[in-house]
């Protein structure tokens, strides 16, 4: 799960998205 500003970014992309944060920046990828 993830939360903060990657979570609403991620959910523009795919439905169910799963994130990571690397330096700084959300890598989004389907769940």
């Amino acid at each position: 799960t993830f939360s903060g500003p990657c979570q609403s970014v991620c959910q523009e992309k795919f439905a169910f998205p799963k994130a990571k944060c690397v330096k700084g920046k959300c890598n989004c990828f389907p769940g």
